[in-house]
């Protein structure tokens, strides 16, 4: 079983039980929290599982803490605003599904050792989605990364002065399929980029464009649907 539960005043309170057990010894997860007006809804690897009503006013939450039999790979915080501050990030805002097109500028520019990370499901029918780094002064696209369901590859270029590079194909998994839910993160190093889709590593790219620090907008396009960008 599941057992949801608030600690107040010193004591547990009337646990809520759920006689269903979504996680498997060994195997990984996903763990989403989305808050809402109502309470925590709570969903397992990309399906509703339960929704634990507010007991103590969401205000008052400052801190996450996890414990128990369990290695943590990632933990991400996003969207939203309270107050007029600006969250950890983008996406998650309100229960409301970033739009596509996406576009943003990136706060800050791409520096060493920054990430950004992108949590979607590619569509059913799809054939392919684009997500390019562009210079917002130029319009140069430094880094153009094209999952192409039909051909069963990524292709990696850039779009440099109205000009396609060289293009880069080889990879050794495909890790996009019609359908399927992915999580893309896309590392900033002094020499390249680093991708990984769904915590494997898939490919590097090379810098085109320098310094890297000119690199400060994000554009998504074609059949994905989003679900959170953070940056």
């Amino acid at each position: 079983m599941v057992v949801f539960n608030t600690f107040k005043n010193g004591q547990f309170e009337e646990p809520e039980k759920v006689q269903e057990m979504p996680f498997t010894t060994g195997e990984r997860f996903e763990l989403v929290f989305i808050i809402t007006s109502e309470g925590y809804q709570v969903n397992v690897n990309d399906h509703e599982f339960y929704m634990f009503k507010h007991r103590i006013s969401v205000e008052q939450v400052m801190a996450l803490a996890v414990c128990g039999d369990v290695l943590i790979e990632s933990i991400i915080i996003s969207g939203g605003s309270t107050d007029g501050e600006k969250g950890g990030g983008t996406g998650y805002n309100k229960g409301i599904l970033p739009s596509m097109p996406y576009s943003s500028m990136i706060p800050g520019g791409m520096t060493e050792k920054k990430a950004l990370f992108i949590r979607g499901k590619v569509l059913p029918e799809a054939r392919r989605f684009e997500v390019n780094l562009r210079v917002s002064s130029s319009g140069n696209v430094a880094f153009h990364f094209n999952p192409r369901m039909n051909e069963a590859s990524v292709v990696r270029n850039s779009l440099l002065g109205g000009n396609w590079g060289l293009e880069e194909r080889h990879i050794d998994f495909n890790p996009f399929k019609k359908g399927q839910y992915f999580e893309i993160m896309m590392c900033c190093g002094k020499q390249k980029f680093e991708v990984f889709v769904n915590g494997k590593h898939l490919c590097d790219f090379v810098h085109r464009v320098k310094p890297f620090t000119l690199i400060d907008k994000l554009d998504i396009t074609q059949d994905v649907q989003l679900f959170y960008v953070i940056f």
